[in-house]
């Protein structure tokens, strides 16, 4: 067994002998592990990546180290398991599971996984001469998650309740997205998280906190929201449809959208400066 530091990292292999047969099947993933998980220095970690092929396929983990990829630990068959007892500063990063299927047509399958720490939002930093009402972090998250997020810094997922909060989260997350280093990863996601939902009561958005009913919206088209389902077979599908607001930060519109759906999101600063 190869470890990637001396006492935490433990990759969990069953071994057999391997080969390929007339009767071979393309590979399914049984167990895909999601493209970020968020942790703190000391977490118990632990990813599971595992596939199912005739003949079985083998599943190991790459660490991307520098420009180069390092093959952290052993190689099992069917199963992997990515496991830190107490994940230390230096583990966090990009990893890949991959999927080799022998003598099938898709020889390899990799999915790629970043363990990285949370940011604090840039609350109440200085940018020129603007101070930050709002406070985004660029980093995936779904709904509750996000919400657990700015609740460990002391804060509450942003929400807004007038034009002028909605101009000032618009001018925030730019100002965030132009500086923050982590945030031209989203350039293609333009959507991030904020607190409003209508999950107990179709069509009745409140408070996330507070249950209030909300008076000001900013919705993005004429036909928002729209409770859309999703189609079925899909990631996106829910047949409970979309309960929660999600704010553009090109055009500070909204939108209605499913909990599961990683997205970054903002964050109201505990101090609310300049109001």
């Amino acid at each position: 067994m190869t470890l990637l530091s001396t006492t935490t990292l433990i990759l969990i292999a069953v071994t057999a002998t391997l080969g390929c047969t007339p009767k071979e099947t393309e590979p399914q993933i049984l167990v895909e592990p999601k493209s970020q998980y968020i942790h703190k220095v000391g977490d118990k970690v632990s990813i599971v990546c595992a596939a199912h092929a005739t003949p079985t396929p083998v599943v190991y983990w790459m660490k991307k180290i520098g420009n180069r990829n390092r093959e952290v630990g052993g190689r099992a068959n069917g199963i992997s398991v990515l496991y830190f007892d107490s994940i230390e500063k230096d583990e966090f990063g990009l990893y890949t599971c991959v999927i080799s299927a022998c003598c099938s047509k898709k020889a390899n399958i990799k999915i790629p996984v970043d363990i990285i720490v949370p940011q604090e939002p840039d609350c109440n930093k200085k940018y020129g001469n603007s101070s930050l009402i709002f406070g985004v972090d660029w980093t995936y998250a779904k709904h509750d998650e996000a919400k657990r997020n700015c609740e460990k810094f002391g804060m509450k997922l942003a929400l807004i309740h007038s034009e002028k909060e909605n101009e000032r989260l618009l001018k925030d997350a730019q100002i965030s997205f132009d500086r923050h280093p982590n945030a031209r990863k989203f350039d293609g996601d333009n959507w991030i998280w904020i607190a409003g939902t209508d999950r107990e009561e179709e069509g009745k958005w409140v408070d996330l906190y507070t249950n209030k009913r909300l008076t000001y919206f900013n919705w993005d088209k004429p036909n928002q929201p729209d409770n859309w389902i999703g189609n079925e077979g899909t990631y996106y599908y829910n047949p409970g449809g979309q309960d929660y607001l999600a704010f553009s930060r090109v055009t500070g519109k909204w939108d209605d959208s499913f909990a599961t759906h990683p997205r970054p999101y903002a964050c109201r600063c505990p101090k609310r400066v300049g109001k």
